[in-house]
């Protein structure tokens, strides 16, 4: 197995000519060994620097698609909820909501509403509550499948039971 501690002064070299920050280099070196030996693979006919070269490349690459893809979906749901967070205290402000309740009031008003919704519209709120969006498709995926029918008709049926609660407001 090799070792990057030895082999510590090629990493900074190529960190260096990733144009690495200094002050993040040991951080992104211990990144970097994380990765490199999660999928260590290595096959003794190659040398140790190419293959650490190849394993830089390869997590440059991953930490590249990561950023780009983490600053795309922020930049939508940042414009997202700004949008629903002005529609949401528009609305407020039109029904004059504007006495202090108490954190009991709050509670039981939430219950009140909660309780009007379908258990299966109950349970994908809890689950997009409490988890990563990933998991929401998860439970809709599952959903489906007990009831034999697609996701999307599971979107529909959420969808349509929301819009009937939140109507009859």
């Amino acid at each position: 197995m090799i070792d990057l501690d030895k082999e510590r002064k090629w990493v900074y070299k190529l960190l260096n000519a990733a144009n690495m920050p200094s002050e993040l280099i040991e951080d992104k070196f211990q990144e970097f060994a994380v990765y490199f030996y999660s999928g260590y693979n290595y096959k003794p006919e190659y040398k140790v620097s190419t293959y650490i070269s190849i394993r830089f490349r390869n997590w440059l690459s991953q930490c590249a698609k990561t950023y780009s893809h983490k600053g795309r979906s922020s930049e939508r749901d940042i414009e997202s909820l700004d949008a629903k967070r002005t529609d949401y205290l528009d609305w407020v402000q039109s029904q004059h909501i504007n006495e202090e309740l108490s954190e009991q009031e709050i509670y039981l008003e939430c219950e009140r509403l909660f309780s009007q919704f379908t258990p299966l519209t109950q349970g994908f709120l809890m689950e997009k509550a409490g988890s990563a969006s990933g998991a929401v498709y998860g439970y809709l995926k599952e959903a489906a499948k007990e009831e034999g029918v697609s996701r999307q008709a599971i979107e529909q049926r959420v969808a349509r039971d929301m819009k009937k609660v939140l109507n009859s407001l």
